[in-house]
């Protein structure tokens, strides 16, 4: 009777042990990020990615609110300004302007039938001005009518691309809801973060052009923002050459060069990381680079800045190419093999502060 209770204790002890080793064994998923780079310098040249951006998006919306009848146009579409690209039912507004045109067509005989009167003195002055007061905010009204039917008829502000049809035929709309999403290309703009280093010598930059296709375009400086987004970089805005190519390449990538004037020279640059990528071991912090053969080596590093936006600056210790652990570096150990989980990249364009 002993025996029998004790095999099967036996068996679950080592069921249980055998898990155990199983899951010693299992392979780590972690999230990383791979660094992407340096500012380059070259003879005082400066290097940065850039993308490609229309100068602004516009939200078409009816001025008048109303069942929308048609759309005429869909995503992908080229308008002009002024082209008519959706309707919406009149109908009601039309039974407005018929009811207000009655009105005034019998206020406009019976003020010229009292205007006779007036002119042969058999009226005051004081009942014809009534009257004509009357006849005026009748004809106000009936404008006001007519722009409501003409306000049922949507035309493009601007010439550009259909991104998105955001309304369709029988959708109930009120005014300024928005319809469509237009790209307007009339003008188009090359947005590029910038680090510390170029920032504080944004004064002496000259040179600004991109390259796309092959071909070299000059830049315009339209706006840098002063303060910056959650990467530590500061947002560039220049403006491109009009240009029917240029015109076709919202979103995409372009190589922007810029110098700084004689006798500027460009900063040290730092790299900056998410605050969670780095660990502690008393007083050193350090970082958990993650291999071709997937497995994590520590590296110390010397952090600056730490910033309220969870991100911090990697004074030394980094090259800025590396693929780093991103989140979880308490519970790795040197040499251990790992399975990347997911990649980001673009946290941190250029990997620079």
């Amino acid at each position: 009777m002993r025996l029998s209770l004790i095999l099967p204790a036996l068996a679950v002890l080592l069921m249980a042990s055998c898990q155990q080793d199983s899951n010693s064994d299992e392979i780590k998923s972690v999230l990383t990020l791979k660094l992407n780079g340096t500012v380059s310098t070259d003879n005082d040249s400066i290097l940065l990615p850039g993308v490609v951006k229309e100068a602004q998006s516009v939200k078409v919306a009816f001025k008048a609110a109303g069942q929308i009848d048609r759309v005429l146009v869909k995503e992908g579409d080229y308008v002009s300004a002024g082209q008519l690209v959706a309707v919406l039912d009149a109908s009601d507004y039309q039974l407005g302007v018929d009811a207000a045109q009655s009105q005034y067509k019998q206020l406009e005989s019976e003020h010229a039938r009292l205007r006779k009167l007036y002119e042969r003195g058999s009226i005051s002055a004081n009942e014809y001005e009534k009257v004509t007061s009357g006849l005026e905010q009748l004809r106000t009204q009936l404008k006001a009518r007519q722009n409501q039917v003409s306000y049922t008829h949507l035309k493009s502000p601007a010439s550009g691309y259909v991104q998105q049809v955001i309304s369709h035929k029988g959708e109930l709309v009120d005014a300024g809801t928005p319809v469509l999403a237009l790209l307007d290309v009339s003008q188009m703009q090359v947005e590029v973060s910038i680090p510390l280093s170029v920032y504080q010598q944004r004064d002496k930059l000259k040179g600004l052009s991109c390259t796309f296709n092959g071909k070299t375009y000059p830049l315009g400086l339209v706006s840098i923002s002063p303060k910056t987004d959650g990467t530590q970089m500061y947002k560039m805005l220049l403006s491109l050459p009009s240009n029917k190519q240029l015109s076709l390449a919202s979103g995409v990538n372009v190589s922007v060069q810029m110098s700084l004037a004689d006798g500027a020279q460009p900063q040290k640059t730092a790299i900056v990381i998410p605050s969670g990528a780095i660990g502690y071991d008393e007083q050193q912090a350090f970082v958990w680079v993650v291999g071709s053969d997937s497995t994590v080596t520590r590296k110390n590093v010397v952090l600056g800045t730490i910033t309220t936006e969870g991100s911090a600056e990697v004074a030394s210790g980094l090259e800025g190419n590396e693929e780093i652990v991103r989140a979880g570096v308490n519970y790795l150990h040197a040499g251990e093999k790992v399975k990347v989980k997911t990649s980001v990249a673009g946290d941190n364009p250029g990997g620079l502060l």
